[in-house]
């Protein structure tokens, strides 16, 4: 979903990532909201894997057990890009189009 400039979306955690898959648009900031429902070690974190962005580096960020994290970044090519937790056992999808 757009709201202004920006591209948002919601993933819930909870033994998996719920969607598993995200589409978003290329060169649009995005927005997504982290919602950790499980208390598993492996679910701390996410990873985004080779996501190439305006902002450069990795994309990653601590997921506290019980609140709302958001993730921002703006995705700069087309492709599909893993999203992993902390343990690579739990991943999602971002599909990055025009």
């Amino acid at each position: 979903m757009i709201e202004g400039k920006t591209q948002k979306a919601t993933v819930v955690v909870d033994a998996a990532y719920i969607p598993e898959q995200l589409h978003l648009k290329v060169n649009v900031p995005a927005e997504i909201t982290f919602d950790r429902r499980d208390s598993g070690d492996c679910t701390e974190w996410v990873i985004f894997e080779k996501v190439p962005s305006l902002e450069g580096g990795e994309i990653k960020a601590r997921l506290p057990e019980g609140k709302r994290t958001v993730v921002s970044f703006t995705p700069t090519a087309e492709g599909k890009f893993r999203f992993v937790c902390g343990m690579g056992m739990v991943h999602g999808q971002l599909v990055v189009s025009k």
